[in-house]
């Protein structure tokens, strides 16, 4: 005999369930008639900001997601630590920054990854979590980022922050 656990599969539960169309808006290709998604008429409408943001409009401009993205995909392949690192959570109770540590064993390859949830700038005390010195910088999304810490850094909002530490 099998026991399974009971779960409502009714029409009626399945009707409470909120559905995703809203965050699944069609693709944005460029600034045509439905962003260059479909030459007919989409079933869902399409962000009415699809004139400004746009994949033709990304790849044109070097400070896009788009770049950033390829840049991230570069340091995966050109740094070992990304990919064969272990994970080390700091600062664990703080709301709003999420850090960490990615370390290889037996190798002097530590990075640490800081980013800020917030609007607001943080001065954050980084010495309070990482004993080294000194970091060099690897990725961020500001191009005014700090390209080394010391014991604290000024965190911009939303500010993604990627130190090679030794």
């Amino acid at each position: 005999m099998v026991l399974r656990q009971h779960s409502d599969t009714s029409r009626s539960s399945l009707k409470k369930q909120k559905p995703r169309d809203n965050s699944r808006t069609p693709m944005q290709w460029n600034t045509e008639k439905n962003a260059g998604f479909t030459d007919g008429e989409p079933w869902i409408a399409v962000n009415d900001n699809y004139k400004t943001i746009n994949a033709e409009a990304a790849v044109k401009d070097p400070k896009s997601v788009f770049f950033y993205y390829k840049k991230l995909v570069q340091l995966r392949h050109e740094v070992p630590v990304i990919t064969d690192g272990v994970y080390k959570l700091l600062d664990a109770d703080n709301e709003k920054v999420y850090t960490y540590l990615r370390l290889r064993k037996n190798e002097d390859e530590t990075l640490l990854v800081i980013c800020n949830f917030t609007k607001e700038t943080i001065d954050y005390p980084v010495g309070d979590f990482v004993e080294a010195t000194q970091g060099t910088l690897l990725i961020s999304n500001y191009d005014d980022a700090p390209q080394q810490y010391a014991d604290a850094i000024e965190l911009k909002p939303y500010g993604a922050y990627v130190y090679e530490i030794k």
